[in-house]
């Protein structure tokens, strides 16, 4: 059991998780959708060009990917065909959100990709009940793009006019960019190892090992410990 993430996890008064690849299985699910949205306007989209862009937020996604296309026709297509294909939540999801929950730890999302299709996205989960609407931030909300350190700005201040300040919150994410943010937020960071970064990336990136966790199955014996 990591002692350090425990510690953490137990004692957060707010959690701030990433989206893609952190709560949901983004990858797996939705890249073969990028590819068959692009294939109906008659442009070939490969898994290594999504690969370079991943990250981004999704307007900026869109438009490196089938710059051709006009990006409103474009992400109305790929919503249309996201509603055919759920999403599926990464391992330990619900678990963790249930004990963070169960503590009344204050829970909040940011994510580079559009605030409704996040908000969509959790509803098909079930765990949209975890939180509070004002509380998911989609990019269009953000005033930065990850890792510029103002992407906290706003949920940071949200949870100090609740009286929660920035020692007690914990960020979790995938990559190494939601790591920079938080960092220069003085934010305390977990990284799970559920989208493209290795654990040797977040250490070159200068996360300790000791704040790395392959996902949040693994750190399910907290909760009864």
């Amino acid at each position: 059991m990591n002692a350090r993430v425990a510690h953490l996890i137990r004692h957060a008064g707010a959690v701030i998780f990433d989206f893609d690849d952190t709560l949901a299985e983004t990858m797996r699910s939705r890249w073969p959708l990028l590819i068959k949205t692009a294939e109906q306007f008659d442009v070939d989209v490969t898994e290594d060009m999504i690969r370079a862009v991943w990250g981004v937020p999704f307007p900026e996604l869109v438009t490196t990917l089938v710059p051709s296309v006009d990006r409103v026709l474009f992400e109305s297509a790929y919503l249309q065909t996201m509603h055919s294909t759920p999403p599926t939540s990464t391992p330990g999801t619900r678990e963790l959100l249930e004990f963070l929950a169960a503590q009344g730890t204050e829970l909040a999302i940011v994510s580079s990709s559009r605030r409704d299709l996040v908000v969509m996205d959790i509803a098909r989960l079930g765990i949209a009940d975890f939180f509070r609407p004002e509380d998911i931030f989609g990019t269009e909300q953000l005033l930065g793009r990850k890792p510029d350190p103002r992407v906290l700005r706003r949920p940071v201040q949200r949870f100090a006019d609740r009286g929660i300040g920035r020692e007690a919150i914990v960020s979790i994410g995938d990559g190494i960019n939601d790591y920079r943010v938080a960092s220069g937020n003085d934010v305390a960071f977990v990284a799970v190892l559920t989208g493209l970064a290795s654990a040797e990336d977040f250490v070159a990136a200068g996360l300790t090992r000791d704040l790395v966790v392959p996902n949040f199955v693994t750190i399910q014996p907290w909760f009864s410990s």
